[in-house]
């Protein structure tokens, strides 16, 4: 709930609020289950929450829906001192850990990748995109890793000075692994975007192509493309890296033609990793809609639709996308 951002406003990421109301619940904490004193130290929890947002901000009813739900739950002393639990020793140090984790893979890859394409060149694009992925998720989990042996750590000599039972240890250590990880877990997703439009970039600039631009958030979010490169008469070639094409890619490129148009985007090339779902079928159809697929020199689909007349001018090796991209450039 504290981190819930849709519903509850994401409050949880003020580690400072968390820990002054694990502190007042600490303050007020009643001797047994009377309500009135329950209800004191509830009313501490509540004014804080609500002090943190203007009445009129947007966020304002979110924090009141908090302290609604969080009402019907605080019941008994046992409840208070679980919340106070959660703030002080889940919430703050997981968003302690959950920042110290890389929101980017270019940390991990970009030295390693530098010095792959300092050996091998232009050749070595279609090894690039891959290599940067992987290496950047080992790198990232490996972060990831180390939090969580450090925080749990650090959990279970807090707990044990507690006295609880073994089974109530295990919930408490179990809370803050599924919590670490469920919050991970959406930076991982972020990396990804962010993984594959960071190499696109890279490669770019690596091979003095400079004058690309970022692509408006529109083209990106709908089309995932990445860079717009400028080539003759003012118009740009799109370019998209990604891992595979979404189901729904053919709606979303015939959707948003006019906004293809709009920006002068002249062509898409696709930067595809992996290529077990590119049917012959798929591949015309792209190629019919302005598209040039680069797959791996050595992929088979890129083999078999190289030596087909209706798909060879629409499939092209990775090993001549930057001189492809130069070409078009000096045009």
């Amino acid at each position: 709930m504290f981190v819930n951002a849709d519903r509850y406003a994401g409050i949880g990421k003020n580690s400072m609020l968390m820990l002054q109301i694990a502190d007042a619940i600490t303050r007020t904490l009643p001797k047994d289950d009377d309500p009135e004193d329950i209800s004191i130290s509830k009313m501490a929890i509540f004014n804080l929450l609500r002090g943190t947002k203007k009445d009129s901000s947007k966020d304002y009813s979110k924090i009141v829906d908090l302290c609604a739900d969080l009402d019907r739950m605080m019941q008994r002393k046992a409840d208070l001192m679980a919340l106070a639990l959660t703030l002080r020793h889940i919430i703050v140090p997981t968003t302690k850990m959950i920042a110290e984790v890389p929101s980017s893979d270019a940390q991990f890859a970009q030295s390693i990748v530098e010095a792959y394409l300092k050996v091998k060149g232009e050749r070595g694009v279609q090894d690039v995109v891959n290599m940067w992925d992987d290496l950047g998720v080992k790198g990232c989990l490996a972060a990831e890793r180390a939090q969580i042996v450090t925080g749990l750590d650090i959990l279970r000599r807090t707990i044990e000075r507690l006295s609880l039972s073994r089974e109530d240890e295990d919930y408490i250590i179990s809370s803050f692994v599924q919590e670490f990880e469920r919050r991970v877990g959406q930076k991982r997703k972020g990396r990804a975007g962010r993984s594959l439009e960071d190499v696109t970039g890279f490669i770019l600039n690596y091979f003095g192509i400079t004058n690309a631009k970022l692509a408006p958030e529109h083209l990106r979010t709908s089309l995932e493309i990445d860079k717009l490169v400028p080539c003759k008469g003012g118009w740009f070639i799109g370019i998209a890296c990604k891992r595979t094409f979404r189901e729904r890619w053919k709606q979303q490129v015939t959707t948003d033609t006019n906004l293809l148009k709009k920006y002068k985007v002249r062509q898409l090339w696709h930067v595809l990793t992996y290529d077990r779902d590119l049917s012959e079928k798929k591949i015309e159809e792209i190629g019919l809609l302005n598209g040039i697929i680069y797959l791996p020199d050595e992929s088979s689909v890129f083999k078999d639709a190289s030596t087909n007349p209706k798909l060879s001018e629409y499939v092209r090796p990775l090993s001549h996308f930057v001189a492809d991209l130069k070409a078009e450039t000096l045009k």
